[in-house]
């Protein structure tokens, strides 16, 4: 949907805000949006305001992978944020 949406109570969908295609687990947080754009590799929060913080998704040299010669197929690639967990209302 390229957009975060609100199901209200009556049924009716409304936008939150556009979104990055490409954009998993987003969510509002505080008085704006945390989600990770997989596209540019970080965790992303931006506020109402339009003030943005990004969080790069770690990545390894490839020597120090395990398991990097199995089937990889349903494997998430370098850098991939996966999940998204809010274990503070605030960044400080």
């Amino acid at each position: 949907t390229k957009a975060l949406l609100r199901l209200k109570s009556d049924m009716s969908i409304s936008i939150v805000c556009s979104l990055p295609q490409g954009t998993h687990n987003a969510q509002t947080f505080g008085d704006g949006v945390v989600f990770n754009d997989t596209k540019s590799d970080v965790v992303r929060v931006i506020s109402s305001s339009g003030t943005s913080i990004t969080f790069q998704v770690p990545s390894y040299k490839e020597d120090l992978i395990e398991y990097k010669n199995i089937d990889d197929s349903n494997i998430a690639r370098q850098s991939f944020g996966r999940g998204l967990c809010i274990i503070s209302p605030t960044l400080n």
